[in-house]
């Protein structure tokens, strides 16, 4: 729910996130198959709220949370939602724009989402004040920074050295982005953070969307260094792969 990754290739779409969060929160549940409104999806769930930062369901919708809108909030005393109800709420809507759209935010903390689904991208944000909807290039590729943990300056800085491993030409997959994860070595800024001993990354989610109407969630406790995977048939790929 803190670092975001989009990458399209012409066979398959990668979506990753690293989740940091507070090391005293209660352990997530790693990703599992639920249905709700006739609606199977695949999400990890936080373990004090039972929402989730990810999550993908067999129409091929996947969404991803980032917490923060442009900038950094001045939070409220209490918000009587989580904002990771709202990435199960969309998952198992018929129509997660027009709920999303429809949605009173009023007691939600400002976030962005990260939303594909029938060959679309979006980037959908909460500031707090007013939703903005921001269609993407579905064929570029993106790094997303929570604005409540890394500024303007580190989310730059994050961008450019994805970038630069990026035209390395690496081949894509779960471990090297992983690994690439692994080499920036800045506990503040980079990826893999450990902020005086509070703030920490917590998990690794990699959803791999394939031509073959599949997808396949992995994911990696980082806490406890326990992997798990979870496979799901997708009804309808509409994406484009030429």
């Amino acid at each position: 729910m803190c670092t975001v990754v989009y990458y399209p290739t012409k066979t398959k779409i990668f979506i990753a996130s690293l989740r940091d969060e507070n090391i005293n929160r209660a352990e997530a549940l790693p990703p599992f198959t639920y249905k709700q409104n006739e609606i199977k999806f695949i999400a990890p769930k936080d373990g004090l709220a039972a929402g989730s930062w990810i999550g993908i369901n067999e129409n091929g919708t996947t969404i991803v949370l980032l917490n923060g809108g442009f900038i950094n909030h001045i939070p409220k005393e209490n918000y009587s939602e989580s904002r990771g109800t709202i990435v199960i709420s969309m998952l198992t809507s018929n129509n997660p724009i027009e709920f999303w759209h429809n949605k009173d935010m009023d007691n939600l903390a400002p976030h962005t989402l990260i939303f594909y689904s029938n060959d679309q991208l979006y980037q959908l944000v909460w500031d707090g004040n007013e939703k903005k909807k921001f269609k993407l290039d579905k064929n570029s590729s993106y790094i997303w920074s929570s604005a409540t943990l890394y500024d303007r300056q580190a989310a730059k800085y994050r961008e450019n050295l994805f970038n630069q491993w990026l035209q390395t030409e690496p081949i894509f997959t779960k471990y090297s982005l992983f690994q690439f994860f692994r080499e920036t070595t800045d506990h503040l800024n980079g990826f893999l953070i450990k902020r005086d001993n509070e703030i920490s990354t917590l998990s690794y989610s990699f959803i791999e969307l394939q031509k073959t109407k599949k997808a396949i969630v992995d994911y990696i406790d980082l806490r406890n260094n326990v992997e798990s995977k979870v496979k799901i048939s997708i009804r309808q790929l509409i994406h484009d792969f030429n």
